[in-house]
């Protein structure tokens, strides 16, 4: 059986390059192809793919969702691979996710173990989806392959059919932040579980080009349209909660909206052969995502200035209180000192 890995680059070569020398190394076991698309790419890139390496170009930024969809329609394989370029598989790492989907058939997609590049610490092995939208990653990492909620897709191995029966990812969600949720709320109402698969390693960086600020804004933006698009299905999620016992909850409600996948029919579907880039749609999205961006920060630059003056405020009435205690203590040693004499 044939696994795509497909991996969406725009700027970094030295990355792209390391990534792609860990997959070659950690997927020696398993039949693949690499699929790298160059996703409205800067200088030099081109050169870091190796010649075995299919590549796809597009000449536009399409957002993660946008190259992960193209690169899965220029694919072979019965299995896709998503995988970012931050990312380093450890040996086997791919193996032990198509055992995963072997393990649980009615898993349409099957997630990584993610740790630090330093391999000290656990990243995340899964998630819970709470009822606002928001995520945390699973309290405990799992022994053994377990059904969760989500799993990142910095590393994450979809089959073809249920790939194709969701339509991929959502483009809209750009440039990047929740479509891996939004892909694991769809991937369910179609039937096909998730499950994270702890036997499979990558190490990862957390990188990217966007600073944290814009990281922020993608995310309260790409959040709202998860929201708007499964309200429903969040509404039965439970309420988010950082103690053990949020978790245990949380725990029973995965295990009950299991139960709710595994008595649908899983959705399956052909996925449509590659099309030509939009150039102007993604233009138009990437467009509206910096306004919108742009619109934020200048909201948030009034609200500091609101604060900074605020603040001044403040500082001016702490001022007149010293200057008014400092005149009370003199007046108050002055009458000491009368009385004294």
């Amino acid at each position: 059986m044939l696994t795509s890995v497909v991996v969406v680059a725009a700027r970094d070569p030295v990355r792209l390059a390391g990534c792609i020398e860990a997959v070659a190394r950690g997927a020696a076991d398993v039949e693949h192809e690499v699929v790298v698309v160059l996703n409205g790419t800067g200088p030099g890139l081109g050169e870091a793919v190796p010649p075995h390496a299919r590549v796809v170009v597009s000449e536009v930024p399409l957002g993660f969702a946008g190259g992960a969809n193209l690169g899965a329609a220029h694919s072979r394989g019965e299995l896709l691979h998503l995988l970012h370029d931050d990312a380093l598989p450890e040996p086997a790492w791919l193996s032990a996710l198509v055992e995963a989907l072997a393990e649980e058939p009615r898993a349409g997609s099957a997630g990584s173990l993610l740790m630090d590049l330093d391999g000290s610490r656990v990243q995340a092995a899964g998630g819970v989806i709470w009822q606002d939208a928001l995520t945390s990653p699973l309290a405990d990492v799992p022994e053994r392959t377990t059904v969760v909620d989500y799993c990142s897709s910095a590393s994450l191995l979809v089959r073809r059919e249920a790939w194709a029966a969701v339509g991929g990812l959502d483009e809209e969600l750009f440039p990047g932040q929740y479509v891996d949720v939004d892909l694991a709320l769809a991937l369910g109402s179609r039937g096909h579980l998730t499950v994270n698969a702890p036997g499979s390693v990558v190490r990862h960086a957390r990188g990217g080009s966007a600073s944290p600020r814009q990281k922020e804004f993608s995310a309260l933006r790409n959040g709202d349209r998860v929201r708007a698009k499964w309200g429903q299905v969040l509404a039965r999620q439970v309420p988010r909660g950082d103690d053990g016992a949020a978790h245990a909850r949380a725990a029973e409600r995965t295990r009950r909206r299991a139960e709710e996948i595994r008595a649908l029919v899983p959705a399956v579907a052909e996925l449509a052969p590659p099309a030509p880039v939009d150039v102007r749609r993604a233009l138009e999205r990437e467009l509206g995502f910096h306004r919108a961006y742009a619109t934020w920060l200048a909201e948030r630059l009034d609200r500091a200035e609101e604060i900074e003056a605020e603040a001044a405020r403040m500082h001016a009435e702490i001022g007149r209180l010293h200057e008014a205690y400092a005149v009370e203590r003199a007046a108050r040693l002055a009458l000491e000192a009368r009385a004294d004499g």
